[in-house]
């Protein structure tokens, strides 16, 4: 690759970043810097996610996309209620459960299956305080399986 490529390659490397982190449009960034640290630039998105802070944020963020439609695959969820984003986060930042199923994902590498998701205790209300409660990935899919057999067998 001759030096006008990899020029030209890391400038479209840096318009694209620039255009997503708008505190970096300024005079003295240096594309070459970004191209060469482009790795670590983009880990530090997963790393957020990986703290208790912005894990709370992304569940509070799926209820929300849920219940607005954005989520082709939840018609069922559309239009119930949710909580504030602060009370959401004031509720479970504190909660003991919430942050030992936290630490045993992190401690365990962050399988999908222990990572701490939002489980409604009354499927037909919404994502309300008094409603929701944090179990991990696997302890709410076989909630859901465990609900879904016992309406297979009624019928």
């Amino acid at each position: 690759m001759t030096e006008l490529e990899k020029r030209q390659r890391n400038n479209i490397a840096a318009k694209k970043y620039r255009a997503t982190h708008p505190d970096r449009n300024r005079q003295d960034y240096d594309p070459d810097f970004y191209y060469a640290n482009r790795k670590r630039i983009m880990q530090t998105k997963t790393g957020y996610l990986r703290t208790p802070f912005g894990k709370l944020g992304k569940l509070y963020l799926s209820a929300q996309q849920r219940i607005r439609g954005q989520i082709k695959t939840s018609p069922q969820y559309i239009g119930m209620s949710i909580c504030s984003r602060a009370k959401f986060r004031e509720k479970f930042m504190g909660d003991p459960s919430f942050l030992e199923k936290f630490s045993a994902w992190e401690a365990s590498g962050y399988p999908l299956g222990l990572s701490p998701s939002i489980d409604r205790i009354d499927n037909a209300l919404g994502y309300t305080l008094d409603n929701i409660q944090i179990l991990t990935q696997s302890e709410n899919a076989s909630k859901s399986r465990r609900k879904a057999n016992a309406l297979h067998q009624a019928v």
